[in-house]
């Protein structure tokens, strides 16, 4: 249904409902006149000949055509659903967004709907500014939400704008709790060991790291994600307001010896035997997101950076004055997101970083599928600039080369990058590269300069040799086929494949004699040339046919067969004895003396 073919239609179709609706505005206004006409009132015949004209010729001017059918929104919606709408959806091909009023004007004039409404929300394009940019919320987050013994549950609706006391208001209203009495945690889910999921679904929850839901800060700013699990906490006791009563507690949290345990794992490193003591744990896909979770385990085994955010050093290098970075909110996530990773023993949710470099860049906001290394590129420039060492950042003109040594240039223009950025960021992961360019016509002319870097791009190396498997057609209709396999260099062309195949002593066939084809269900279906790669071939069936000498006489083309025929200690042959069947061996053994014609075959 998302096709380019479909797609187009719906264009066409939005494009022409639109100039209808421009046509039909001439006589909506003629009948809204008539009908807000007060009784007694009347207009001369003139006027009326005149209404009757304009609104002919605005149904005229709207294509001629007999007015379109109601409108149907029915094909945008999920199924078995009245509001919600389908996955994948784009605006303007699938569908157009109008204003209220539009929509009442439409439905006056068609008829029709389901009407589909959507709220306007307002986002930050930026954590360290106050602008804010509206936008479409089309589709609302649902979010699971249930008591610790799962009796009680429901899938709540919410814009991730509304904030989160709005949110427990709207849950308690749909269970029908009080929300004095009502307490909602995110939490991660505790793994269950084995046992049926139906079974462990009906057990209590085992939450793991929960954090208490009680401000006016907005769901997206909560890092909460679209389907996340809330839990639902009740006071036990207390109904009549009289007495408060204990709340139920999060089960696996009153545990003394887990929380004994947590206390004793320090910043993350065995700094007496130099190891890693924790870290070893995975990320949460929160929906195309291997490719950020790949670079975050890639910076967490970093070990000297690790140690950075582990002890805290980053809090007093923290840059909020620097207009290029986010006022150390990429240091400030990032360093908790490190921190959850080091401290736990289960899988961590990566949504603070996955949140702040969606502000940090638009291009990785939604879940779509983004390059890892763009992201390691953004995040690691994210994190210079919220540690940036340099306050104000100065002006400074690097001088030229001027015949100089490259350790002195070099050490020049390290000092000249340095007096601008300067963070751990640059400690660890920079470097120069050297670049050099050469006029021939002024050869003493020397311009070298060493940039600074911090990744470097190489090419995949390629396979030094490609497999080609083919079947060979002999001219002799007697012969069988022959299936051959050759090994050949990745920039070797198809003439190479046919002097392969001459030297193989089961063909011994001339490469002029060969033609190769691309053969698709057994149809020839284009000839090759020997000058094309071999790489450009990988998946075309090919075949090798044996053709006659063009040009040649009758005889020289009998001499030629008659040679090719000639029987020799170690040559191979196909032989079809009395009953039809095929044999394929080589000479081992001849009476050369009486040369008689019978030979035996291995």
């Amino acid at each position: 249904g998302n096709g380019s073919s479909n797609g187009k239609a719906r264009e066409a179709r939005a494009t022409a409902i639109m100039n209808e609706i421009k046509a039909q505005v001439a006589r909506q206004q003629q009948q809204q006149q008539k009908e807000e006409e007060k009784p007694g009132e009347t207009k001369s015949n003139r006027a009326a000949l005149g209404d009757e004209k304009m609104r002919r010729e605005a149904a005229v001017g709207g294509g001629g055509g007999p007015p379109p059918a109601e409108i149907d929104n029915s094909f945008v919606l999920a199924e078995s659903s009245h509001t919600d709408l389908r996955r994948g959806l784009k605006v303007g091909a699938d569908f157009i967004v109008v204003r209220p009023r539009i929509w009442s004007a439409l439905g006056k004039w068609y008829g029709g709907g389901p009407l589909i409404q959507r709220r306007v929300i307002a986002t930050r394009a930026d954590l360290t500014k106050d602008d804010e940019r509206l936008t479409v919320e089309f589709y609302p987050w649902v979010l699971d939400c249930h008591t610790i013994d799962n009796k009680i549950s429901t899938k709540c609706e919410f814009s991730r704008s509304g904030t989160l006391d709005k949110f427990k208001l709207k849950v308690c209203s749909l269970l029908q709790l009080n929300p004095q009495n009502t307490r909602l945690w995110s939490y991660y889910q505790s793994p269950q060991e084995g046992g049926d999921e139906k079974a462990a679904a009906s057990k209590a929850v085992v939450a793991m790291d929960p954090e208490l839901l009680e401000s006016t800060m907005s769901l997206e700013n909560a890092q909460l994600v679209d389907g996340q699990k809330i839990l639902i906490e009740r006071r036990i006791g207390g109904e009549d307001g009289k007495k408060a009563g204990k709340w139920e507690g999060i089960p696996g949290q009153d545990n003394s010896k887990t929380k004994k345990k947590k206390d004793q794992i320090n910043s993350g490193f065995d700094r007496q035997v130099g190891g890693y003591k924790t870290g070893c744990v995975g990320l949460f896909n929160l929906g195309n997101t291997c490719f950020m979770n790949a670079a975050l385990q890639c910076l967490s085994n970093t070990v000297p950076l690790t140690q950075y955010f582990l002890q805290e050093l980053y809090a007093r290098e923290i840059n909020r004055e620097n207009k290029l970075g986010m006022g150390g909110r990429v240091a400030s996530y990032y360093g908790r997101h490190i921190k959850e990773m080091w401290r736990a023993s289960f899988p961590v949710f990566p949504r603070g970083v996955k949140l702040v470099m969606a502000r940090k860049n638009p291009q990785f906001e939604g879940y779509q599928q983004q390059d890892s290394q763009e992201l390691l590129m953004s995040l690691l420039d994210g994190l210079h600039e919220d540690l940036c060492r340099v306050k104000e950042k100065p002006y400074v003109q690097i001088p030229d080369s001027n015949g100089r040594s490259d350790q002195e240039v070099a050490r020049e223009h390290i000092e000249c990058y340095l007096k601008r950025d300067r963070s751990v960021i640059v400690d660890l992961f920079s470097g120069v590269i050297k670049s050099q360019i050469r006029w021939p016509d002024a050869p003493a002319a020397d311009n070298r300069k060493f940039e600074a870097f911090n990744m470097l791009s190489l090419p995949v190396p390629e396979e030094s040799d490609i497999r080609v498997s083919l079947k060979v057609m002999f001219q002799n209709p007697d012969r069988a086929p022959l299936k051959v396999s050759l090994n050949l260099k990745h920039n070797a062309t198809l003439m190479a494949v046919k002097e392969a195949i001459a030297e193989m002593k089961e063909v011994a066939i001339p490469p002029k004699r060969l033609a190769l084809c691309d053969v698709t269900n057994s149809y020839v279906f284009q000839f090759l040339s020997q000058t094309l790669p071999l790489r450009k071939l990988e998946r075309v069936d090919i075949v090798a046919y044996e053709v006659p000498v063009f040009g040649a006489g009758e005889g020289e083309e009998k001499k030629a067969d008659k040679s090719d025929m000639t029987i020799k200690m170690g040559k191979w042959f196909d032989v079809k004895d009395r009953l039809g069947g095929w044999y394929r061996g080589v000479v081992i053994a001849m009476d050369v003396e009486k040369r008689l014609g019978k030979i035996n075959f291995e």
